[in-house]
């Protein structure tokens, strides 16, 4: 697994974006090749994608919520894959 700088600050790419499904009671991820429905905890991780907040204030923020959810290193996968599908961006 390619672990990112945890200073590295995500965002979605360009033509992607995550909306609420009214009939699928869920978060989908809409790309330009297709659509995902994502499981409550990619859909808050990636909301929180919003290139402002460097991956450690991400996970910082996604921890103080719901601290035994996921591991730091549950979450750095999830964003390594959203990074290896083309989701996410790193600058």
């Amino acid at each position: 697994m390619y672990t990112p700088s945890l200073h590295a600050i995500p965002e979605l790419s360009e033509g992607v974006r995550v909306c609420w499904d009214h009939e699928e009671h869920a978060h989908l991820l809409l790309y330009p090749n297709g659509m995902v429905v994502l499981n409550p905890f990619v859909s808050k991780l990636l909301r929180l994608c919003n290139g402002q907040l460097s991956i450690n204030q991400i996970i910082t923020q996604f921890n103080s919520a719901r601290p035994d959810d996921l591991s730091d290193e549950e979450l750095l996968v999830e964003l390594d894959t959203a990074v290896k599908r083309g989701w996410l961006n790193l600058r």
